[in-house]
């Protein structure tokens, strides 16, 4: 309770407040089953909160089945179903004062089995950051055996009826890939213990009505690949990227882009980003960019690209046929590390996503789902790691993950 806090200038009731609070100690297990509340005479002492507010909100709570009120003895945790937060946001204010990972975790003993579900276009391909291997190593300690297998990206129902398959076999599912909202919607109405590592399909801004997104600080990473070369002494900078979903890996970094230039008091060309809705093609799309920007009136002087992969491959070559060396103090990739080193990048400037710490904090996360139930809707961001950042002094991200809730968005129901 010493980290509650209330703001009386935020717009969102006072009791509302106090039942987001409440909700995201219970999801993240800072409030155990069982755990005793603070009384209404605690509350309204330490926090100044009428009395009156402060049974409403343990009444919604009492409600919601999260705890228990015992006449003569106080309130208790006790959660006999998923946990559920309503639409109402969390301010910045107070998402500060959330509980942060890594949790405190508890004594496991019950082992746990648990699928690492990919759905993608290519069946039994294998991503070497995210190999059995590698998560049996990292689920062992959570005492949770995991095994991977692979979903075809095909229609929801389909995907639906495959991911309700496996969770008939195992204890939980780790889902990466192209997870659909729908899916994501339906699995949770069944109550099915997941954890969705990156975004789902159909827009991030927008969380399943139950579970924990856990995913990369993307606009971060793309606000300092962006300042970076505004540091160099940029001032045109190009962004190039394609499928441009909206709350996805590129409109993410596209935000931060566009947070640095603001933040240096730089004007927005929209002349510099360029988007295009499918992969580039060798000789064909790349020409065609490389045209574009060497044939504005005031060219960019450096890039941003978020793919370190083909997309600045081909940029690069295509320049350099037109007379245009293009040099590491000129560029900012983004994407994983891997990747990179596979297309010869390991010397360039990189903003990458932790894979390690990404696929750790999925695991925890539903670990704590096995034991306690379907958690809260919430974010989970993981700070990134960067590569040959030599050139200029930038603050290394604090290895603490952040914790948002629930978009303000209405959720929509699935069709």
């Amino acid at each position: 309770m010493e980290n509650w806090k209330i703001e009386s200038d935020s717009g969102i009731p006072i009791y509302k407040q106090i039942i987001h609070q409440i909700t995201a100690a219970i999801a993240n297990g800072t409030l155990a089953i069982g755990n005793r509340l603070p009384t209404i005479r605690e509350l309204n002492r330490n926090l100044g909160v009428n009395p009156n507010t402060v049974a409403k909100a343990y009444r919604e709570l009492t409600h919601k089945g999260l705890i228990d009120g015992r006449r003569g003895f106080g309130s208790f945790v006790k959660m006999d179903r998923p946990v559920a937060t309503d639409q109402s946001p969390v301010t910045p204010a107070i998402r500060q004062q959330l509980p942060q990972m890594p949790l405190p975790v508890p004594a496991w003993t019950a082992r746990k089995q648990i699928a690492l579900v990919q759905i993608t276009r290519y069946p039994h391909g294998v991503d070497s950051d995210l190999s059995a291997g590698v998560i049996a190593r990292r689920a062992a300690p959570l005492h949770l055996r995991a095994e991977v297998q692979y979903v075809a990206q095909s229609g929801d129902e389909q995907i639906f009826d495959e991911l309700k398959r496996i969770a008939a076999e195992t204890d939980g599912l780790l889902l990466y890939g192209q997870a659909d909202l729908a899916v994501l919607n339906r699995l949770a109405d069944q109550r099915v213990p997941f954890v969705v590592l990156g975004n789902p399909e159909g827009g991030s801004a927008i969380l399943p009505r139950a579970g924990v997104i856990v995913t990369s600080d993307m606009i971060e990473m793309g606000r300092v690949a962006t300042q970076r070369l505004i540091d160099l002494g940029h001032r045109r900078i190009g962004f190039l990227y394609g499928r441009n979903e909206p709350g996805m890996w590129g409109d993410s970094w596209l935000n931060g882009y566009r947070l640095a230039h603001h933040a240096a008091g730089l004007p927005l060309d929209r002349q510099l980003v360029d988007l295009w809705a499918d992969d580039p093609l060798p000789g064909q799309l790349p020409e065609k960019f490389a045209d574009w920007y060497l044939g504005l009136a005031d060219p960019p002087t450096a890039y941003v690209v978020p793919d370190s992969s083909s997309v600045f491959v081909f940029l690069r070559d295509t320049l350099r046929l037109r007379g245009v060396e293009l040099s590491p103090r000129q560029v900012s990739l983004g994407g994983r590390h891997s990747v990179a080193l596979a297309y010869g990048l390991g010397d360039w400037p990189l903003v990458a996503e932790d894979m390690e710490a990404l696929l750790a904090g999925a695991l925890q996360q539903l670990r704590v789902a096995l034991d306690v139930g379907l958690l809260a809707p919430a974010r989970l961001l993981i700070p990134y790691k960067l590569y040959n950042f030599t050139d200029v002094t930038v603050p290394q991200p604090k290895h603490q993950p952040r914790q948002q809730s629930r978009a303000t968005n209405k959720q929509k129901d699935a069709k």
